[in-house]
């Protein structure tokens, strides 16, 4: 389904139709089908680039990442990366290290846990965790106060946290999740404008009364 703005992001080159405004200097790469051993090197190669060029974007999605590399968060002039379609089941404590940092993709991975240290990432704008296997909402997540669009759709949430009615998000998407209910605190003019999907309308009464 498609937001009020456009398609979902589910890649840099989506963000920056998006969001024109972001840093152009970006290197493509076509990775291989390496062995895992190969793709470790493949996203050392990576990094190398952009660390000599000084470039503020990265993509390390489809190697088939288990674990990101330490090299990675030397990177501190990094403000996008892209990690979607890798094995990765976490993201980690050391994503606090790219204070930087303006927007995060980590589509289908199998992804359960993010670490709460991520809340030290005040200047993330987005955030794109699409069809994981987030069990519950990150509560690191909270604390982010730059955040603005929040893509959570496809995982396995069930409850969301009363605190999120308070964030300034403009867009969180919810689509796909087991989402029970919601705190009537929700249902108000205010906390309403955030939402622009919710999961099974028809079979989830109290998500009625959020416009669309």
């Amino acid at each position: 389904m498609n937001s009020p703005t456009g398609p979902n992001p589910q890649t840099l080159n989506d963000l920056r139709k998006r969001n024109p405004g972001l840093a152009t200097k970006t290197y493509h790469f076509i990775a291989p089908n390496p062995s895992y051993k190969a793709v470790n090197a493949e996203a050392l190669k990576r990094i190398e680039k952009v660390t000599l060029e000084q470039l503020e974007e990265i993509d390390l999605s489809g190697l088939d990442l288990t674990t990101l590399p330490n090299e990675l968060f030397e990177l501190k002039n990094l403000r996008a990366i892209d990690l979607s379609r890798n094995k990765l089941a976490s993201i980690p404590s050391e994503i606090q290290q790219l204070k930087d940092l303006n927007i995060l993709i980590a589509n289908e991975n199998p992804i359960t846990t993010v670490h709460k240290d991520i809340d030290e990432l005040q200047n993330l704008v987005t955030l794109s965790l699409v069809n994981c296997q987030l069990p519950e909402f990150p509560e690191g997540i909270l604390a982010i106060k730059s955040l603005r669009s929040l893509q959570l759709e496809g995982n396995k949430i069930s409850e969301i946290p009363l605190g999120l009615k308070d964030m300034e998000i403009e867009e969180i998407n919810l689509l796909g999740n087991p989402i029970r209910n919601l705190p009537e605190e929700f249902f108000t003019t205010t906390s309403a404008r955030l939402f622009h999907y919710f999961n099974d309308r028809e079979e989830n009464p109290d998500t009625r009364n959020f416009t669309a």
